[in-house]
C-alpha cells in the first residue's frame, strides 16, 4: 500500500484538480457541456480550492522541515474530510445541473427554480459545515503542535 505523507497527499490532489478543471474548462472539449452552472461555477471552485490544499501542503511542509511536523493521524483525517466534503460539493452541483437547472435561470419561474434544489441545498449546507469542521481540525493541529514547542 502506497503510504503518503500528509503534504504530498494535499499536493497531488490540488494538481489533479487543476488539471482536470484546465481539460473541462476547455470549450472544445463539449460544447453542450460548456455553458452549464456545473462548469461555470466547477471553474471557481477548482481555482479556490486547488489554491486551499497546495496551502494546507506548504504548511504542513513547513512544519515538517522545522523539526515540528503536524500530528500525520490529523492530517490524514483532516485530508479526508477536506477532499470529501470538495468532491461532494462537485457531485451537488451535477446533481443539481442534472434536474435542468442551469445558468439561464432568468427564462425560469423561481419558484420552480426553488422547489427543484431546496433539498440540495441543505445537503449542501451539511458539505460546508464538513469543509469549516475539516479546517477547524487544521488550526487546532497547528495550535497543539505550536504549543508543545519549547
Amino acid at each position: 500500500m502506497l503510504n503518503l505523507r500528509t503534504d504530498i497527499l494535499f499536493a497531488v490532489t490540488a494538481i489533479v484538480s487543476l488539471i482536470g478543471g484546465l481539460i473541462v474548462f476547455n470549450g472544445t472539449v463539449d460544447i453542450a457541456l460548456h455553458d452549464t452552472m456545473l462548469i461555470i461555477d466547477e471553474k471557481h471552485l477548482v481555482f479556490v480550492v486547488s489554491g486551499l490544499l497546495m496551502l494546507c501542503s506548504l504548511v504542513y511542509f513547513l512544519f515538517l522541515k522545522s523539526n515540528k511536523p503536524l500530528s500525520e493521524k490529523w492530517g490524514r483525517v483532516h485530508f479526508m474530510l477536506t477532499f470529501l466534503s470538495v468532491f461532494a460539493g462537485v457531485l451537488t452541483f451535477m446533481y443539481i445541473q442534472g434536474k435542468g437547472v442551469n445558468r439561464y435561470t432568468d427564462t425560469v419561474d423561481a419558484f420552480e427554480v426553488q422547489e427543484k434544489v431546496m433539498a440540495d441545498l441543505q445537503f449542501f449546507q451539511g458539505i460546508i459545515i464538513m469543509f469549516f469542521v475539516a479546517q477547524f481540525l487544521f488550526s487546532i493541529n497547528i495550535v497543539t503542535t505550536l504549543a508543545k514547542r519549547k
